[in-house]
């Protein structure tokens, strides 16, 4: 069972652009929010974009905060680095400090197609659509030792 300490996703802007987040994503899968409550939930794996493939049903227990109402589909993607594999902790969005040592999950609501708290570096910072996820995904290479970020 997975450990999920949330944050608020409109708190949490984003530090990294998504591209430089799945530099250490091993595991990176689209998943339907089953069951939910106060203190747990679980994701069904729909599509597996990286990675062992996870296993069909992720579990969570939930710490504190609650997910956004009505939303039913998210990205998770595992962060690791040099330092070991992610722990058992997952976190709503992008947190606004530590993100660089952070190693545990990271749950991104999918909302009218795109992904929140995701953006891509362009010429601008634009949103991420769910559409484009498998695309950036296969162009974002996985360095497992990747201990630290570098903004792109």
């Amino acid at each position: 069972m997975l450990v999920c300490a949330m944050s608020a996703v409109a708190a949490a802007s984003p530090a990294y652009p998504f591209d430089a987040l799945l530099r250490r994503s091993e595991t990176v899968f689209v998943g339907e929010l089953g069951t939910h409550d106060a203190t747990s939930m679980a994701f069904t794996v729909k599509q597996s974009l990286r990675g062992p493939k996870p296993p069909t049903r992720f579990d969570f227990a939930a710490v504190n905060g609650e997910l956004p109402k009505g939303v039913t589909k998210y990205v998770v993607i595992s962060q690791g680095d040099d330092g070991g594999k992610p722990t058992s902790t997952a976190q709503l969005g992008q947190g606004t400090k530590g993100q660089v040592s952070f190693r545990g999950w990271i749950v991104l609501p999918v909302v009218n197609g795109e992904v929140v708290g995701a953006m891509i570096m362009g010429k601008t910072m634009a949103p991420v659509k769910l559409a484009d996820v498998a695309t950036i995904v296969a162009r974002s290479a996985y360095i497992p030792n990747a201990r630290v970020l570098t903004k792109t």
